[in-house]
């Protein structure tokens, strides 16, 4: 969105959603498991914390990671991290 006064900006990504997923269950080494990456746009340092703004005042990605076991549908290595756009 344009948040500025003309039509030069800033231009300021307010919400939207990547997922990649990537199946490796039918891999010798990777059977049984998929592996997830999303990036969420809209977040803002409110303090020490990151949290959902999606206004121009948004300058940060949300990113999640994980891998699943597709048998057991348990979770793991999953983490997620704040970066700055």
């Amino acid at each position: 969105s344009n948040c500025g006064t003309t039509y030069d900006g800033p231009y300021i990504l307010k919400q939207g959603k990547v997922v990649y997923t990537a199946d490796a269950s039918t891999t010798p080494l990777g059977a049984n498991w998929i592996y997830q990456f999303s990036a969420t746009a809209g977040y803002g340092l409110n303090g020490a914390n990151y949290e959902f703004k999606g206004n121009c005042s948004s300058d940060a990605y949300m990113l999640n990671s994980f891998a699943q076991n597709t048998s057991t549908m348990v979770k793991i290595a999953e983490s997620t991290a704040y970066q700055r756009y």
